[in-house]
């Protein structure tokens, strides 16, 4: 999916499977739970279905990346006999709930930018309560940064904010 034909609408699973220890401020360092990641690609679950074969539950695009086939039997697999893990996909909603607005405080209070603009992409999905959270924390961020004080009666204000001069 695309936003407005130009910034891919990422998955916010993708951006906790991307992010590095050294990327992490240390006041929101994020660890994914064993039982959210899935046990072939390692990554966080998504789209998790139960495979009727093994009855193992992994994300679809591991189904798919296997030519249709269970990773653990390699017996081939039809796309109508998987069965969606609902209760996994609530566990992991439910863990992104409770871990993005924290960590996203936590990036946005850095005074980083350059972390701040790689969620852009994570965030941008309408329809994700989870995103709409981190929308409104990156816009707060935002006029937080431009607010800066009238400039002085008869100067102009030339110089950007400390956070993008940083940046530069």
């Amino acid at each position: 999916r695309l936003f407005s034909g130009s910034l891919p609408i990422l998955p916010l699973q993708d951006y906790y499977n991307e992010i590095t220890e050294e990327e992490q401020p240390e006041s929101s360092a994020v660890q994914i739970p064993e039982h959210l990641i899935d046990p072939i690609d390692l990554r966080l679950f998504l789209d998790p279905v139960v495979l009727p074969t093994s009855g193992r539950t992994v994300s679809k695009h591991t189904i798919v990346n296997n030519k249709w086939r269970d990773p653990f039997s390699r017996e081939y697999i039809e796309n109508r006999r998987l069965i969606p893990n609902v209760d996994k996909r609530n566990e992991v909603t439910n863990w992104l709930d409770a871990t993005t607005v924290k960590h996203f405080r936590a990036v946005t209070s850095s005074n980083n930018l350059q972390p701040l603009l790689r969620l852009i992409p994570y965030v941008l999905d309408k329809e994700c309560e989870v995103s709409l959270k981190a929308q409104n924390l990156i816009l707060e961020f935002f006029k937080k940064l431009f607010s800066m004080p009238a400039p002085a009666s008869g100067k102009e204000a030339s110089s950007p904010p400390s956070i993008l001069a940083s940046q530069a």
